[in-house]
């Protein structure tokens, strides 16, 4: 039903009737075979391996007709995205995204033009990307609070841990607005502005 679901099966050696189940989950139109427990068993099974590969929609719409895909969401999205240790986390790539910051203000820093020009339009992608982060975390919030009751206990440290991605990417857009606010004021100042940057990092997220 899917091409792109069909590839992804490939690659991971699923079978096609198993495709179809999910791909019939997926479009809310899933048949006998999908409100199955066998069915419904099968489609849970093979959502860590695939959901990673969805666009939104997808992920949501699947996670509402289909409760024991709707668990294994909830803990895939906490595992994959919202954990300090995963490296495909939220904190892992806010820790990139501080690196760059910092790159940014050095830049900034010397005051040149090229360099000038070259730190504020990283601080555009910066900022694009922290919008980014926080729309992934608008929708983690607006699934669980549909589908959260799905993993019982567990949601308590589930919530706490996207507040806490939360806090931290609002803590990083605010320190990128900081120091475009800083870019526009040196630009308007001229050069001698540059000497006043602090010598510290733009975000030291400790």
């Amino acid at each position: 039903r899917s091409p792109l679901l069909v590839r992804i099966a490939r690659l991971h050696s699923v079978p096609r009737a198993c495709v179809h189940r999910l791909a019939g989950a997926m479009s809310g139109d899933e048949g006998s075979e999908g409100r199955s427990p066998e069915g419904a068993n099968m489609i849970a099974r093979l959502a860590p391996q695939l959901v990673p590969w969805f666009q939104w929609p997808e992920i949501r719409r699947v996670s509402l007709t289909q409760r024991h895909v709707a668990h294994e969401v909830v803990m895939l999205i906490y595992q994959r995205y919202l954990t300090n240790t995963a490296p495909t986390s939220i904190s892992a790539r806010l820790d990139k995204l501080g690196m760059r910051l910092n790159c940014a203000q050095a830049a900034q820093s010397k005051g040149s033009p090229d360099a000038t020009a070259m730190a504020s339009g990283g601080l555009l992608v910066l900022e694009q990307s922290a919008f980014v982060l926080a729309q992934n975390c608008e929708n983690y919030a607006d699934l669980f609070e549909h589908i959260g009751f799905t993993i019982g206990d567990e949601l308590d440290p589930v919530c706490t841990a996207l507040l806490e991605c939360i806090e931290r990417i609002t803590s990083f857009r605010d320190a990128v607005i900081r120091l475009r606010e800083h870019a526009r004021a040196q630009h308007e100042a001229g050069p001698r502005m540059s000497s006043r940057v602090q010598r510290t990092g733009a975000w030291d997220d400790d």
